[in-house]
C-alpha cells in the first residue's frame, strides 16, 4: 500500500524540539578522542508506517553524513512522547531517566507545556523557509523551539496503483472518478 498526502489541516505539525538539558551541549563541548562518538537519542513521531524500517533507514544516513555521532533512534512503540508533556519532559530533563532523550519530535500541542516545564531550549533555525503558520506555531515570545518538518493532512491510502502514482491533485481527482466510474470505492479507505 502507498500513502498519499493531500492538503492541509493545519492544526497540528511534527517538529523537532529541543531539549533544555545542557547535557547535549556539554557533551559536545567536551574534549574525546577520535575513536568516540557521542550517542545521540532521538524519539520520533511514533504513529508512521513500517516503523523499523524508517527508523534503521534515518540512523544509517544520518551517521553516514555525521560519523561522529551514534544516533539512536527510540523505539516507536514505546510509550508516547509525542502528546504526553510529562513524560516528554521527564525524558528531556533528566538525564537518569531510563528514557532519556536528547531531541524529540512532538505535536505542537504540547509545545507550550514543555517550554512552561522548562524542557525546551529555544534555539535558531538558519535558512530555512516555512509555512508561515508553521513557524508561528514554533515560536513563542520570539523564541523558536522547534523544526515543523510536516504538517498533517488528509491521507488516502489504497491499493489502486493509479491513485498512488498521482502527482497532483488534478491527477488524483481524475483516478478517483475512474476509480468511481468502475466501482471500486470500497477498495479506498481515508484517515
Amino acid at each position: 500500500m502507498r500513502i498519499f498526502k493531500v492538503g492541509l489541516l493545519g492544526a497540528i505539525f511534527g517538529l523537532l524540539a529541543a531539549c533544555a538539558s545542557s547535557t547535549l551541549q556539554q557533551t559536545q563541548d567536551a574534549s574525546r578522542s577520535a575513536s568516540e562518538k557521542f550517542k545521540l537519542k532521538v524519539s520520533l513521531y511514533p504513529y508512521i508506517p513500517q516503523q523499523q524500517e524508517f527508523a534503521d533507514w534515518i540512523e544509517e544516513e544520518f551517521e553516514h553524513q555525521h560519523p561522529d555521532i551514534d544516533l539512536v533512534v527510540r523505539a516507536m512503540d514505546a510509550a508516547d512522547l509525542a502528546y504526553d508533556h510529562e513524560l516528554a519532559g521527564a525524558a528531556l530533563k533528566d538525564e537518569t531517566h531510563p528514557d532519556h532523550q536528547h531531541l524529540l519530535e512532538i505535536d505542537t500541542v504540547i509545545l507550550g507545556e514543555l517550554i512552561e516545564d522548562e524542557a525546551l531550549l529555544p534555539f535558531a533555525v538558519e535558512s530555512v523557509e516555512f509555512y508561515p503558520f508553521a513557524a508561528n506555531a514554533v515560536t513563542i515570545s520570539g523564541d523558536v523551539y522547534g523544526v515543523p518538518h510536516w504538517t498533517c493532512g488528509n491521507f488516502l491510502i489504497t491499493p489502486q496503483n493509479s491513485v498512488s502514482a498521482a502527482q497532483n491533485a488534478s491527477e488524483l481527482l481524475d483516478s478517483l472518478e475512474a476509480l468511481a466510474a468502475m466501482d471500486l470505492r470500497s477498495h479506498i479507505w481515508t484517515l
